[in-house]
């Protein structure tokens, strides 16, 4: 399994998985210990680039917006995360 179809596996299932993060901060969180526990051979380098992938791919379908209640911090959260 290549790194971006672990994102995208993830990203499919993230209105079950992140269903309690209040913000892109706690997503992270919990995808980190998601990662952690799926896919524990994962070396930090390639768990990050997972989560970055997983965050891109929520940004780019309106996720944050509709599932953070639209809340504009979670962008500027989001591009201070990926600069």
């Amino acid at each position: 399994m290549t790194l971006d179809s672990i994102a995208d596996s993830i990203a499919n299932q993230a209105d079950d998985l992140l269903a309690d993060a209040a913000s892109v901060s706690e997503a992270r969180a919990n995808l980190a210990e998601l990662l952690s526990s799926k896919y524990p051979k994962l070396s930090g380098v390639e768990r990050q680039s997972v989560i970055n992938g997983v965050i891109r791919i929520l940004q780019d379908e309106g996720f944050f917006e509709v599932e953070l209640g639209g809340n504009a911090g979670a962008h500027d959260e989001l591009s201070q995360d990926t600069d």
